[in-house]
């Protein structure tokens, strides 16, 4: 039973010039090879996990990453090495790219060519059998009008001008929930050394 974690899939983006940690399930004690962009390296299956790391590799792509136990292969396609950012918060950062101000008009035009691609995590608050099936069916995407209406117009907004700027491919992980505490997106020392919500955290 070899598996990749879901986070992992086609058209995904990978932090260039930092280690690329890939992990996910498999049979005890087996080997599991990662290959990308002509690199390999193996680790163990333990307890029924396992974890590789690859070394930094610069931005580029398209690539493909293959994971194998030598009994099962998968196969990942397209990739990109770019910049990956964590789009948290609550509505602001929610705010689908249809809804936004213009944003109809930029996706009547939006192409891949924008080197921006998206993953949007499941909005569940709990580690149910619906979450794990929403999370099986969830993966990264391509800009284009149909895949981009629901990114986050923010999220977006700023990794179009970051491509732009950089020249490499970014990618976003959306991760945002309206009305959610913001306990959820910043640590506790930064709230209570913020005098306005001060009295509201106890």
């Amino acid at each position: 039973m070899l598996k990749v974690a879901n986070i992992f899939s086609n058209d995904m983006v990978l932090q260039r010039d930092k280690n690329i940690t890939v992990w996910g399930l498999g049979d005890e004690e087996r080997t599991v090879t990662v290959t990308l962009n002509g690199v390999s390296v193996q680790t163990q299956v333990c307890d029924g996990r396992w974890t590789a790391v690859l070394p930094p590799m610069s931005a580029g792509g398209e690539y493909e990453m293959t994971v194998s136990d030598g009994c099962t292969e998968k196969k990942f396609c397209r990739i990109m090495i770019g910049e990956v950012w964590f789009c948290g918060g609550q509505s602001n950062m929610e705010l689908e790219l249809q809804n936004a101000k213009g944003g109809k008009e930029v996706l009547e035009n939006l192409t891949p060519d924008c080197n921006v691609r998206f993953y949007y995590t499941q909005k569940r608050g709990t580690l149910d059998e619906m979450f794990y099936e929403g999370e099986n069916n969830t993966a990264w995407s391509q800009a284009s009008k149909d895949n981009s209406r629901a990114w986050s117009a923010v999220g977006f907004f700023f990794g179009r001008k970051l491509a732009k700027d950089l020249g490499v491919t970014v990618g976003l992980i959306g991760c945002n929930w309206g009305g959610t505490s913001a306990s959820a997106w910043v640590d506790r020392p930064t709230l209570e050394n913020n005098a306005e919500i001060r009295c509201y955290i106890d």
